[in-house]
């Protein structure tokens, strides 16, 4: 005698389609980088104003800035992640930036080596109308950054920015906003230099 389970058929055609809705629903919601990053306009000392939750910088309580620099070969940045912590140290990093794409080195996906020869994906997603803020995400939607060349943005730009997040499909609700209580050391030139 041969048994058989009712309905499991159409559980399964069931399971299949809402698999396939979901799939396009992510790849529908896919940030879309922006088309020219311009490598001399982001090299500067970098305030955070708000981020998403993230390993990296749990420990993080305030006074976080990067500070990019022109890397050792020609389509590298270097980042100097820094942030006080809740014990009073300061928390730093080096990561180096490249283009996550050699065929279209001049748009926003970058590829980011802070362990070699591990890489994370970041694309630039947004940038201020004089580079002066920019919006940086992972295209996962797990991580997101909001970054200004000044300790602070008006109210309404923050806004803005936060909608060009939810856009581009990021949970804003749980962005953090970062303290800046103290301006970084004065930058060396050499290191801004092209």
């Amino acid at each position: 005698m041969e048994k058989r389970f009712p309905g499991t058929k159409g559980a399964l055609l069931g399971l299949i389609a809402v698999l396939l809705i979901g799939t396009q629903a992510v790849q529908a919601q896919s940030p879309t980088p922006v088309a020219k990053l311009d490598d001399d306009q982001m090299r500067a000392t970098w305030y955070e104003i708000a981020r998403l939750p993230n390993k990296h910088e749990k420990t993080c309580i305030g006074d976080a800035f990067e500070l990019i620099a022109r890397g050792d070969k020609f389509d590298s940045l270097d980042w100097v992640d820094t942030c006080k912590t809740k014990t009073a140290y300061i928390n730093v990093r080096n990561i180096t930036a490249k283009p996550q794409d050699k065929k279209n080195p001049g748009d926003g996906r970058l590829k980011v080596i802070t362990f070699w020869p591990f890489t994370t994906k970041y694309w630039v997603l947004a940038l201020g109308p004089n580079y002066d803020w920019f919006l940086i995400g992972t295209p996962n939607h797990k991580g997101l950054w909001i970054y200004s060349k000044s300790p602070s943005l008006p109210l309404e730009v923050l806004s803005q920015i936060e909608a060009q997040a939810t856009a581009e499909g990021y949970s804003v609700a749980k962005l953090i906003l970062t303290p800046q209580t103290q301006p970084p050391a004065n930058t060396p030139p050499a290191l801004l230099a092209p």
